[in-house]
Order: structure tokens, then C-alpha cells, then sequence
């Protein structure tokens, strides 16, 4: 007698275990809630080695998950090697971290290529895993009250995450699967829209409320079905953010801090005035220019692991030394240029392949939302979230663009779900 039906393998549970762990962030989540950290480190590592050997028997299309492995431990090798001329504090950190981001990587990205049936259980249950994430944030308050290691930033709602920032791209990627896989039912789609753009509004983060916005234009652009309605929509979207919207909405939380009114106030200055400072930016801007004074000292060259992720002498928040705030100056100024190529190359091959399988509109928007976080953030490739989602685009596209007679075994762009 089977336990389980035959849709459910080990895999796909070892599948299911992976994106469990990365979307919820349970491992900062243990750490904030019981001060117990990396507990599902192990279970993380294991579960993708299995997938990886699991997949060396069946039929898969592996090469852009091998190219970002390439590219990944391309800075790790570089790094290290320039590390050992710099005063990196603790490069073995980093080895291990983004080693096991291009573990993660490669398990996911084959064992969604490897699928031969449409069943869609594997986009369900990341869907609604992130949009139990999303939900988290608008449970901050409580959470933080019972937290052992409670986020430092505690006027911005961060969730599960402890940091508003990766709150906020976690939330409008569940937006995105929601536009991409909707309800069967009306009430269910409004509510799971609800529930992520609220989260995404709630943490205060003006990169994550702009591409939110981005995310729903490009989906009203590329996808079909009632196009010009989706536009319009999308139009008016950005509008209403023009017009101050944004503010009306935000001013009906109670008590709002002198933080979260400067916010919102620096986000009214980028979206009306076009004003791009290191003011409104948060710093932003000051960190590019401090990071490319460094890459271009030592271009073309790295300075080694590590010393972009804390630029000594920038901006301290927190008591910490922010990093540079984008992953490709990141990978440029602490790995040289070989590693910046690879990085490149590895996510225009990704672009490409997403376009081409844009019927699939959830790896062409999660792509927007990479490119659009690697440009805002320095860590995106050691984040687990970001590990698995870009391992699950990418066994998404190349099962998309796998040669078939037969369409109907490849994932289908927007299905809806059975809620």
C-alpha cells in the first residue's frame, strides 16, 4: 500500500523541504524567535545534494544552472585569491556561504527540469509558501514582542525576515506568482493580492513599493488575455503613485515614526521629482560611488571576499558597515573581472530564455525582480530565498524551451490554482 500517491516522490518532498526553509527564512526566523541559529543548515545541504544525485539518471537540462555554479564559485576562487593580500576579517565565511548558494542553486534549477508532467505542484506550493511570508509581516508587531533576537529595525515591518528589505522583494515576488497562477476563485485572488502588496507597503522599503509597481507592468504588458485592461490598470497604477496615493494610504497608520515619514517622503521625490540623491536613495548613491572608487584602484583585479559587503569608513547603520548595495559592483570589486563576465553572461542567457518562455510570466517577472534587487543589494547571491527561486526560474525556462512534441507536459504560464 502506498503512503503517498505517485505526483508525491522524494524529490519533490527534498524540493518542497528546500523551498519551505529558504522562503520562510526559518533559519533567521529560529535565530530571532529562540536565538538558535543555522538549525536547518544541514537539512538545507543534504536535501540538495540528494536532489543533485537524484537527477544524474533522468533526462535534465542543466546548463545555465552549471554556468551560475561557474559563475559563483568563479568569485569564490578569485576572492579567496585576492583575500589573501587584503584584511578580510573572515573570508572562509563567505566561501561557505555562496558555496552552498550554488549548491542550492543547481539542486533546484535541475529537479524542475527534469519534470516531464504539468501537474504544477511544485509553482502551488511555492506560491503559497511566500504567501505565508508575506503574511508574517503583518505579524511583525507580535513577532518582535516575543523574539529573543528581535530586528534592529523595528518601525519597519520585516516578518519572518527580521529585515524590512528582503521583507518587502519576498512580498512582491508572492505578488508576482498571484498575477502568474491566480485563484479559480475572485474573493481568494483579491485576498492573496491584498495580503502581498499590503506586506510590501508595510516595510516602508521604496525599492520594494517601485518594483512593485514594475512587476505589474511588465505583467500587463506581456501577458495576453485581456491585455488592454491589464495596461490600463497599470497605467493608473503608476498614477495614483504620482499623485500622492501612496502617502494618503501610508498616513492612515497610526503614530507614524519620523522615519517612516521620511520615507515615504523620499519615495514622493524619486517617483515626481525624478530625484535620484544620496539623500532619498538612503545612502545609496554615496555607497556606488565609494564601491567604484575601490573597483577602480584595483580594476581589474578584486580586493578579495568580503570587502564590499562592509565598505570600512562608508556609512555605519546600526553599528555595522553597510555594504555597496549592488551585486555586480560586489562581485567586480571583490572578484575582478572574470567573475563580473560570468555574472553577466549567466543572467542575460537568463533573460534571453525567459523571454522566449514568456507564456510562463512568472520567470520573466522574477527575473525583473533579480535584476532589479542585484542592483539595490550586494547580498542577492547568498540569500536562500533568491538561491532557490533562481534555481526554480531557471529549471522553469529550460523545461519551457525543452524541444516536446507534446506541449501539454510543460508548465503552463498562468493556470489557475484550485483556490
Amino acid at each position: 500500500m502506498k503512503l503517498l500517491p505517485d505526483c508525491i516522490t522524494l524529490p519533490r518532498l527534498a524540493t518542497w523541504m528546500i523551498i519551505a526553509i529558504c522562503g520562510l527564512n526559518l533559519n533567521g526566523l529560529f535565530d530571532m524567535l529562540f536565538g538558535f541559529a543555522q538549525v536547518f543548515s544541514l537539512p538545507l545541504l543534504l536535501g540538495a545534494v540528494y536532489l543533485i544525485f537524484s537527477c544524474r539518471e533522468r533526462h535534465i537540462e542543466g546548463g545555465l544552472g552549471f554556468l551560475y555554479v561557474l559563475a559563483i564559485l568563479a568569485y569564490i576562487c578569485f576572492g579567496s585569491l585576492f583575500s589573501i593580500s587584503s584584511e578580510t576579517e573572515d573570508p572562509f565565511k563567505y566561501i561557505f556561504t555562496y558555496f552552498s548558494s550554488a549548491l542550492v542553486i543547481l539542486a533546484i534549477s535541475l529537479h524542475i527540469s527534469a519534470q516531464n508532467t504539468s501537474d504544477n505542484l511544485d509553482l502551488l506550493f511555492l506560491k503559497y509558501i511566500l504567501l505565508t511570508a508575506s503574511a508574517s509581516v503583518w505579524l511583525s508587531s507580535y513577532l518582535n514582542s516575543i523574539c529573543v533576537n528581535p530586528p534592529l529595525a523595528t518601525d519597519r515591518f520585516s516578518g519572518f525576515f527580521g529585515n524590512p528589505n528582503e521583507a518587502g522583494i519576498i512580498s512582491v515576488i508572492a505578488f508576482a506568482l498571484v498575477l502568474a497562477r491566480p485563484s479559480q476563485h475572485r474573493v481568494f485572488q483579491i485576498l492573496q493580492s491584498i495580503c502581498a502588496c499590503g506586506a510590501v507597503f508595510m516595510t516602508f522599503s521604496k525599492s520594494s513599493i517601485l518594483l512593485l509597481a514594475l512587476v505589474f507592468l511588465v505583467f500587463s504588458i506581456f501577458y495576453q488575455k485581456e491585455k488592454f485592461i491589464y495596461v490600463l490598470s497599470g497605467l493608473l497604477v503608476v498614477v495614483f503613485f504620482i499623485s500622492g496615493g501612496l502617502e494618503s494610504i501610508l498616513s492612515l497608520l497610526p503614530e507614524m515614526t519620523s522615519s517612516q515619514i521620511l520615507r515615504i517622503d523620499q519615495l514622493k521625490q524619486i517617483v515626481i521629482l525624478g530625484e535620484v540623491s544620496s539623500e532619498t536613495t538612503t545612502g545609496r548613491t554615496y555607497l556606488w560611488n565609494l564601491a567604484l572608487d575601490k573597483i577602480t584602484a584595483s580594476f581589474p583585479f578584486g580586493l578579495g571576499l568580503g570587502e564590499l559587503h562592509n565598505m570600512i569608513g562608508g556609512i555605519k547603520e546600526y553599528g555595522i558597515w553597510q555594504g555597496c548595495h549592488n551585486t555586480y559592483l560586489m562581485v567586480l570589486g571583490e572578484s575582478g573581472i572574470i567573475a563580473f563576465i560570468l555574472i553577466v553572461f549567466a543572467n542575460f542567457r537568463l533573460l534571453l530564455l525567459s523571454y522566449k518562455a514568456r507564456r510562463y510570466i512568472f520567470s520573466l517577472l522574477y527575473v525583473v525582480i533579480l535584476q532589479w534587487d542585484m542592483m539595490s543589494a550586494h547580498n542577492v547571491l547568498s540569500l536562500r530565498f533568491h538561491n532557490m527561486l533562481l534555481g526554480f526560474c531557471i529549471g522553469s525556462v529550460l523545461l519551457q524551451n525543452r524541444p516536446v512534441p507534446n506541449t501539454d507536459v510543460r508548465i503552463a504560464g498562468c493556470l489557475k490554482d484550485e483556490m
